[in-house]
Parts: structure tokens; C-alpha cells; sequence
């Protein structure tokens, strides 16, 4: 009968299996205590011991002042087939010193082991002698499982060098995400006050385009941010699946068939930095300060969100988890000037798309205008997009208080804001709900689209509004 029988002392039983497992892994069978339930002990151990190719003691502090394991060990010595492995002490008791012993102190079972290694050839050799294996077998097998451990040591180690790469640039695109926020603040100062300073469309459309910017970028520190965090919890998971990896296969008393290659990755490992994300179509726009706090300004629709705006824009929708939340509206004290600012503003870029001033009319009522009738003179498609845009609109960022006034009287666009009435000749050639109007500063451009009209002078930026009671 081939194999080892396992002498140990009782306070190394977490060795004792771990000894028990690795030489079960590579074809050994082992014989211990918990193989004799029901058994007459003394007449089990000496038969065993007779029977068996070795007997391999655990020498450790404890197992020295074990009765038993001396016992057995004598028993082992008497047949010439005495294994002595250390853990914690220098060398066997007397007399069993005589016979050459194997150190393990810092053996784990998770990586090969110049010492477990001359354990497993020396095992081999006294069960070749009994016919339980083949000259190399043994040692072959062992050869395989500690390529096995390498292998699965290797994907660790990755892993770990992942999750620290990943946890640098985490750290790294934080601290940008702080100073991007620190930009913000400062840039959104700097509008407030150019529109208490009443300042023009110009410098009120640099102010802004520069707040724009700073919240673009802070936006895109926060979505690579929040990337990261993704890619965070992903490398943890990998890291714990190939720890466990390791850990079951130091637990495992199966004999290695092959040693096999890296278990492949469900997505590829970032051995370079992680890329920035696709900018996003653009950034939203600082909340405006309504001119009356008593009724909110309506929100923007989604179809309006990508156009580009001159003046105001709507409070930013509640940001995702990780990402950038909209800034912060103007205080209550502030807004009258604010408001003051931002309107004299655009009075005057709304107003230079128009050909002349006329004295107000009926049509400058703030009750919601009638549609007016399909325009004569024009072909039906432009026909029927001029009457669409008849109606009360306002800007957004303000309120329907003091709303625009849109009215179409054949081929003539009237505006009016504030009592004040300008008209515009309307050119042929409509497409898409965009009517084009031609006046004495050239040609602007009119796009509807649901409940939001964007209008554009030739050359510069849009103005958006939206209807009112939409």
C-alpha cells in the first residue's frame, strides 16, 4: 500500500491539512487521524505505519512535547520511514535528528516553495519504492501545480497593479475636478457682475461664453471622474476573483491535468491611462435671475438643449451621481439689476433684426395674440411656417410679464417687446419650420422647433425663446 501517514500534534491541524491537501494534488494519498473514526488506534497506527510507503512528522513546538507524536515517529524510525519536516523549530528531538529534516517556516501552499519542493521528491522516492508511482510522476505533478500557482500569482499581481494605476488617476482627475470647480466660481462672479454693470450684448456674450467654457470643463472632469469610479469597481471585483482564484487552488487536493494559461479577461486590462470620455454636446447654461420671482420661468425642451444661446438659459436638470450640478441661481437681493441688465441687453440684439421702429399697436397686449391667418403672397410651405410662429413668446431665463409678441400680416414678420413694434420682411423658400426674414441689418433666421423658437441674425449667435403657456 502506497502513501504517507501524517503524524502531527493537535495545535497544527490548520498545517496538518494544508500538508494533507497539497500532496493529495499531486497523486499522494495521505492517512491521518481523520481517516481512523471507529477504530482501535493503536492497532490501526502500527498496521498503517507497516503498511504505508512513509511516515511524514510535523516537527513544531508543539509537536515536540507531544507523546503521541513521538510514538510515532519511533515506530517510523524502527522501518526506515521517517519524513521530518520543521516549522518553528531548528531541528528534531533526539534521536530522530539523525535523519536529514525539511524546513517550512515560511511556506504558504499559494507559491512554489524551494522546500516543499525537496518534500514532494522525497516523498516520491518512497513510494516508487512501493510501486505506487512512477520514477518523476510525483515531481512532474508537482512542477505543474506550481506553474499553476505562478500563473494565478501573475493575474494577481496585474490586477493589483490595475486597481493602483486606476486609484492614481482617480486621485489625479479629483484634484482637477476641485480646481475646475474653484473656475466655475469664479467665472459665474464675473457674469453676475457685467450684468449689474447693465453692459451690452457683446460684453454680456463674452461674460457668458467664458462661464460656458468653465463649466464645459468642469463637466468633463466630473464625467471622467465618474468613469473612473466605474472602472474602480470593476478592477476591485477582478482583483477579489482572482485572489479567490489563487485561494481555491491552494485549497484544492484535485491533481493537475495541465498547467493551463491565464484565464481570459471579460474585458481588456488598462495597461494606459483611461481615455477621456466624448465631450458632451454642450455644456447647460447659468440660470438666469427672473425679472418677477413670483412665477418661475418654464423649463427648456429637450429638443432645445443643443443650441447655442445668446443670452440666458434654463436651470440645469439634477446631475447624476458623481457628475456636476448646475449652478447655483442668483440671489433674490441681486436679481432686480441683474434682471435690468440682461433685459436692456436684449432689447437690443433682438431688436437690430428688425428693419424699422413702428409706434405700438393693438398687437403689443399682453394677453396671449390670436394666430393670425395664413400669410398671402408667399408659397403655402413658407406660408404655413410664418403662421406658426405667431404668438406670445418669452426669452428664456424670464418670465411671459413682458413677453415677445410674434404676428405675421402677408409676407411681414412683426416684433414687439415692451411696446415697442419692428417688422420684417418675409423671404420665400421656407424648409423645416426655419422662415427666413430680411430687414435693414441683413438677414435673420427663424427656427421652430415644439415650443421653442430660435432666432438668429445673420453672423451672430441665436436667441432662444419659448412659448408662452407651454
Amino acid at each position: 500500500m502506497s502513501g504517507l501517514f501524517l503524524s502531527y500534534s493537535r495545535a497544527d491541524r490548520a498545517l496538518a491539512a494544508q500538508i494533507v491537501r497539497a500532496m493529495r494534488a499531486v497523486g499522494v494519498a495521505v492517512w491521518w487521524d481523520e481517516d481512523m473514526s471507529a477504530v482501535y488506534w493503536q492497532q490501526e497506527l502500527a498496521s498503517k505505519i507497516h503498511e504505508l510507503s512513509g511516515v511524514l512528522v510535523i516537527w513544531t513546538e508543539a509537536s515536540i512535547r507531544s507523546v503521541n507524536v513521538q510514538d510515532e515517529a519511533r515506530l517510523a524510525r524502527r522501518e526506515d520511514k521517517l519524513l521530518n519536516v520543521m516549522v518553528g523549530v531548528s531541528a528534531p528531538p533526539f534521536p530522530f535528528d539523525g535523519i536529514n529534516g525539511f524546513h517550512l517556516d515560511d511556506w504558504t501552499g499559494r507559491e512554489p516553495h524551494r522546500g516543499w519542493s525537496r518534500v514532494v521528491a522525497a516523498v516520491e522516492e518512497l513510494v516508487v519504492q512501493k510501486g505506487g508511482a512512477k520514477p518523476g510522476e510525483i515531481t512532474v505533478a508537482q512542477a505543474m501545480r506550481e506553474e499553476q500557482l505562478r500563473e494565478h500569482q501573475k493575474a494577481v499581481g496585474a490586477e493589483q497593479a490595475n486597481l493602483q494605476r486606476l486609484q492614481s488617476r482617480e486621485a489625479e482627475t479629483g484634484e482637477a475636478k476641485r480646481q475646475a470647480d474653484i473656475t466655475v466660481e469664479k467665472a459665474q462672479d464675473q457674469l453676475q457682475r457685467v450684468a449689474e454693470m447693465r453692459a451690452g450684448p457683446a460684453v454680456l456674450r463674452a461674460a457668458q461664453a467664458e462661464f460656458d467654457a468653465a463649466f464645459e470643463a468642469r463637466e468633463m472632469a466630473a464625467a471622467t471622474l465618474q468613469k473612473l469610479r466605474r472602472e474602480l469597481e470593476r478592477a476591485s471585483a477582478d482583483l477579489a476573483s482572482a485572489m479567490e482564484a489563487l485561494e481555491a487552488l491552494a485549497a484544492s487536493s484535485e491533481p493537475p491535468t495541465k498547467v493551463p494559461a491565464a484565464a481570459p479577461r471579460s474585458r481588456p486590462r488598462h495597461e494606459t491611462p483611461v481615455p477621456e470620455p466624448d465631450p458632451p454636446a454642450r455644456a447647460p447654461r447659468k440660470p438666469r435671475a427672473a425679472a418677477s420671482s413670483a412665477r418661475p420661468a418654464p423649463p427648456p425642451s429637450p429638443a432645445a438643449q443643443d443650441d447655442d444661446l445668446v443670452m440666458a438659459a434654463a436651470p440645469a436638470p439634477p446631475p447624476p451621481a458623481f457628475s456636476l450640478a448646475a449652478p447655483p441661481s442668483l440671489s433674490i437681493a441681486r436679481r432686480p439689476l441683474i434682471a435690468a441688465g440682461i433685459g436692456a441687453g436684449l432689447l437690443l440684439a433682438v431688436g437690430a433684426v428688425f428693419l424699422m421702429i413702428r409706434p405700438p399697436t393693438a398687437s403689443a397686449s399682453h394677453a396671449a395674440a390670436a394666430p393670425a391667418p395664413p400669410p398671402t403672397g408667399l408659397d403655402p410651405q413658407t406660408a404655413s411656417a410664418a403662421a406658426a410662429l405667431a404668438g406670445n413668446w418669452t426669452i428664456q431665463g424670464m418670465d411671459c410679464n413682458d413677453p415677445v409678441t410674434l404676428s405675421v400680416s402677408g409676407d411681414q414678420l412683426s416684433l414687439t417687446l415692451s411696446g415697442k413694434t419692428s417688422v420684417a420682411a418675409i423671404l420665400p423658400g421656407a424648409t423645416g419650420g426655419t422662415v427666413r426674414t430680411q430687414g435693414a441689418e441683413g438677414e435673420s433666421t427663424y427656427s421652430l422647433r415644439g415650443a421653442t423658437l430660435s432666432v438668429a441674425e445673420a453672423g451672430g449667435a441665436p436667441t432662444r425663446m419659448t412659448r408662452c403657456g407651454a
